[in-house]
């Protein structure tokens, strides 16, 4: 299942088919964090006002304003920021009629409110839950998974619940456990290096210092020189 379930708080029998069938999911709530459109609304609605969707609405608006010039082009940001104008210049209910294709905010301050609620009873029940984050989608941006699993935290995974998330959940979700997924003899050596310990402080994931893939190392952040495909390591 891509994308967490959002319209509704999902029933314990839906849990249990889940669980029965084998579902995993990628809940994707960076997508709802990124498109939590107050800018659509003049004041907003008492309905999304509780402390958890304020503290990611403060969340969101330091991420659009400096860290998402980290991943974007600057020009690319900045016509998606100008683009949100259109919801208060033309008003939501005429944007479909001049052509402008935003969200309707409603599904995403949904995906917040009963979306997380939905994602802690699933991780409750043992739903196999893995990372993605919908990146190429506006202000959904390349290189932001370190927001989807800094919100896992938030809303109330475990440290270590988080590294799984990140690491062996999704190679489980492909089939791919057998290579993929933790550091043993016989799978590839895709590791990641980072600064700190991601068990103690879930931001350790926010600048990787170094990246191997199958061995070899495709970045390095000022540690090693790296040159092109095929150069030894």
């Amino acid at each position: 299942l891509e994308h967490m379930v959002s319209d509704s708080v999902l029933s314990d029998r839906n849990i249990e088919l889940m669980l029965k069938k084998k579902v995993s999911v990628v809940p994707t709530m960076t997508i709802g964090l990124s498109y939590l459109m107050e800018e659509a609304y003049d004041t907003l609605p008492e309905r999304f006002r509780n402390d958890f969707v304020m503290n990611e609405l403060e969340i969101r608006r330091g991420y659009l304003d400096e860290g998402a010039l980290e991943h974007c082009d600057r020009v690319i940001h900045e016509k998606n920021i100008r683009e949100i104008g259109n919801y208060r210049r033309v008003g939501i209910d005429n944007l479909w009629r001049k052509k402008i294709f935003l969200v309707d905010p409603e599904l995403y301050f949904g995906m917040i409110l009963h979306g997380t609620e939905n994602l802690i009873r699933m991780r409750d029940a043992g739903v196999t839950i893995g990372l993605g984050i919908d990146a190429g989608m506006p202000l959904a941006y390349f290189g932001g998974q370190y927001r989807e699993l800094e919100f896992l935290s938030r809303a109330g995974f475990r440290n270590d619940e988080i590294l799984r998330v990140a690491t062996i959940n999704g190679a489980r979700i492909l089939r791919m456990e057998d290579r993929l997924g933790s550091v043993e003899n016989g799978k590839l050596a895709d590791l990641v290096f980072l600064r700190s310990n991601p068990l103690e402080d879930v931001r350790a994931y926010r600048s990787p210092e170094i990246v191997m893939k199958e061995g070899r190392f495709v970045f390095s952040r000022n540690h090693l020189p790296i040159g092109p495909p095929g150069t030894p390591t």
